[in-house]
């Protein structure tokens, strides 16, 4: 992270982050499962794994550049095989020091 800047290991996206880790820190963001959306839009790219029907919403395994993730979803809306995009709620995203996992600020 440089800059007020992540960069998701195995991924070309850029995410400007509200919160500001120590220059050049190797750090972990973090997002609850509600804090990222499914969509056409976003700066992250993921393959859909599994679907799993809840009610109203999905459960969603994701591959994300080789990372599994898993999100809520409204129900519907992610198709096992897909290919879709992730938005992040920043406001709610956690850091934590890549070698300690202990929060950053």
């Amino acid at each position: 992270m440089a800059s007020g800047v992540f960069v998701p290991s195995g991924s070309d996206a850029k995410i400007p982050l509200v919160q500001r880790a120590p220059e050049r820190a190797d750090v972990l963001l973090g997002l609850r499962p509600e804090d990222i959306t499914i969509g056409t839009e976003g700066p992250i790219s993921a393959s859909v794994e599994l679907v799993e029907p809840t009610g109203p919403e999905d459960i969603v395994t994701l591959d994300v550049a080789g990372q599994r993730s898993v999100v809520r979803a409204p129900a519907g809306l992610a198709t096992q095989g897909s290919a879709v995009r992730l938005g992040l709620r920043l406001d709610h995203a956690l850091l934590f020091d890549a070698a300690s996992s202990e929060r950053v600020r």
